[in-house]
Order: structure tokens, then sequence, then C-alpha cells
């Protein structure tokens, strides 16, 4: 009876340290399990936020091609004012303001005043009126480039 006791007290025992092996795994299985859930978690956040990038990437992909886009449309536009229309006269200093406001000037004294780059440039010549003008004009500059003229025209006074 004797091994029949010792017996039992020794399988108990066993099961005893078995039961004792079996919680701590369970605790290593819950740790393990609570790493990889942080884990989990932290790598959809990163998703997601790589995905946030990627978005305001093309937003701004977006917004630079139309801002390319514009800026090409008012390089075009003030092209044509250079190239086509060369200078208006908005202020009618040797016609009569009704025929002349809105006269293309595309004579060498127009095309020079929108093309130079001096800081000034004075220019006197006979209108096809027969008066006798000054035409001031200064460059005008957006963003560092070269855009057009304003320009400026009086009558030369006489020296008598």
């Amino acid at each position: 009876m004797t091994n029949v006791v010792e017996s039992t007290e020794l399988i108990g025992q066993t099961l005893s340290n078995i039961n004792t092996e079996a919680t701590a795994s369970e605790n290593q299985a819950r740790d393990i399990q609570g790493m990889i859930l942080e884990h989990v978690m932290a790598t959809s956040e990163i998703s997601n936020s790589i995905e946030q990038v990627r978005q305001k990437l093309k937003l701004t992909e977006k917004e630079s091609a139309t801002a390319s886009e514009q800026a090409m449309k008012l390089f075009a536009i003030s092209e044509t004012i250079y190239n086509d229309l060369s200078i208006f006269n908005l202020g009618s200093i040797h016609d009569d303001i009704k025929k002349a406001g809105k006269r293309l000037f595309q004579g060498p004294t127009g095309i020079l005043c929108g093309s130079h780059t001096q800081e000034f440039l004075l220019q006197t010549y006979k209108c096809d009126t027969g008066e006798i003008l000054h035409d001031l004009s200064a460059p005008i500059y957006v963003n560092g480039q070269h855009w057009g003229a304003i320009r400026m025209g009086y009558k030369a006074e006489s020296a008598h």
C-alpha cells in the first residue's frame, strides 16, 4: 500500500507541476498575444500614415499640375500681349480719345518699349499725326521673369 500512496503522491505532484507549467505557458501565450496585437496595431497605424502621405502627395501633384497649367496660360497670355498686341494706348495724347483709346502700337518705338530690360527707356519720335512725342517706359517683372513694360507718352515741349 505504501507503493500506491507514494505513486499517488508522485502523480499528484507531477500534475501540480504540469498545472504550474501550463499556467506559466498560458501567461506567456497571453503576453505573446498582447505583443502581436501591439505589433498589428502599430503596423496598421503606419499603413494609415503611409496612405495619408500618399493621398497628400496626390493632392500636391494635382495642385502643382494646376499651378503649372495656370503659369503656362499666364505665360501664353503675356506672350500674346507682348508679341501680337505690342502696346495699348490707354490715354490718348495725340488723337481723339474715342479713336485712339485702344490703338495698337506696333512700330519700332512700341516694340522696343515692351522688350527692353533697362531701368527705364526714354524715346522721342514723330507720331503719324506729325506731333513730336516722348515715350517713357520701364520693364515689368513677374516672379523674376520679364513680362513687358509700362509705358507713358507725352508731348515734347518746343524750344520757343
